[in-house]
């Protein structure tokens, strides 16, 4: 799980790292990754498969919404 801000303390293009792995990973598709932004939109900036939600408590309902989805991706 990421909050989708790349955070760091190392010098260096830490939004154009996070984006082009996560894109490597959707490319590759032997995993499927999904992005979850709680109170952020973050997540839209980096991952194709991705929803934002207001509040923790429904990160539950927003996972079982993204599986059913899933069927519609491959």
């Amino acid at each position: 799980m990421s909050d989708g801000s790349p955070a760091g303390d190392k010098s260096g293009d830490l939004v154009g790292y996070t984006a082009k792995v996560i894109k490597n990973i959707e490319d590759e598709r032997k995993v499927d990754i999904i992005g979850i932004g709680i109170q952020d939109r973050n997540v839209a900036r980096y991952y194709k498969q991705h929803q934002i939600i207001n509040d923790a408590s429904q990160i539950e309902p927003a996972l079982l919404s993204l599986t059913e989805r899933y069927r519609d991706w491959e």
